[in-house]
């Protein structure tokens, strides 16, 4: 990946306020599909800057993915098709703490990945020292609506990992 990169449509499925309340996020509450004002009780405790707030699975085959990780880990599914695509947010218990959702071709031959989230409370600042220490931004910031700013950076180590600025 390079720096300016532009992800892949798949990635408009945090515009789509699906079930559940994110670990750590604010505002990444309990939302119903295409609900656009969170009820105040529904806001989670903000995540301490530094806190790893959400993974997500990007896989080639998401029905086996599915089934092997809610058969493994007992988690459930709530599931919603976004335009071409089937997001299934993670539920353990009553927490949503992550997503799954199947590759397109337009991922090129990336191999199926986690992808963790971390919090930070200025995305732009946090940026800017990726760069200072030698890491790179491969895309973003973009916006995520009630979720936030994101962010997809790599350590001068090859590591991968996304930043939050939760909303």
């Amino acid at each position: 990946m390079r720096e300016g990169y532009e992800p892949p449509p798949d990635w408009r499925f945090f515009s789509s306020g699906l079930p559940g309340r994110l670990v750590g996020c604010r505002a990444a509450v309990r939302l119903r599909i295409h609900l656009a004002v969170p009820s105040p009780d529904d806001f989670a405790m903000p995540a301490p800057p530094g806190a790893f707030v959400w993974m997500e699975l990007a896989t080639r085959d998401a029905d086996a993915a599915l089934a092997f990780y809610t058969g493994l880990l007992g988690w459930t599914a709530a599931s919603a098709d976004l335009g071409g695509i089937t997001y299934h947010t993670l539920q353990n218990g009553d927490d949503a703490m992550g997503g799954l959702f199947g590759m397109t071709e337009e991922w090129g031959d990336m191999a199926s990945h986690w992808m963790p989230y971390i919090a930070v409370d200025d995305l732009d600042a946090a940026l800017g020292r990726v760069r200072a220490l030698g890491g790179t931004v491969h895309f973003g910031p973009l916006d995520a609506p009630h979720i936030g700013r994101f962010a997809l950076m790599e350590d001068p180590t090859g590591a991968k990992v996304s930043l939050v600025e939760c909303a």
